[in-house]
């Protein structure tokens, strides 16, 4: 699930929200935070940001969307951060 979402990343601009239960990336289910994690690092590959095709449940309704991160160096590595948290599933 995810938690905070910056105004300004990519995550805003691909229309993510606050809330949203990510279901799948690029087909690939989506079980806990840690497999969302990993493949929000897979978003960028020799240094350029891929595109990701998000399977979301927002309010009941099922989404899909695109979502590309930006390119960031860091230190060795480069990384392709959203500017969204990720938070475990809330225990209603």
């Amino acid at each position: 699930m995810l938690g905070e979402i910056k105004s300004d990343g990519p995550a805003a601009a691909a229309g993510l929200r606050a809330g949203d239960r990510v279901l799948a990336v690029d087909g690939a289910r989506i079980s806990d935070a840690q497999t969302l994690r990993e493949r929000i690092r897979a978003g960028v590959r020799d240094g350029r940001p891929l595109t990701q095709r998000w399977s979301l449940e927002r309010d009941g309704r099922a989404l899909e969307l695109e979502v590309t991160p930006r390119v960031v160096s860091d230190g060795d590595a480069t990384i392709g951060p959203l500017d969204a948290f990720v938070v475990r599933r809330p225990r209603w």
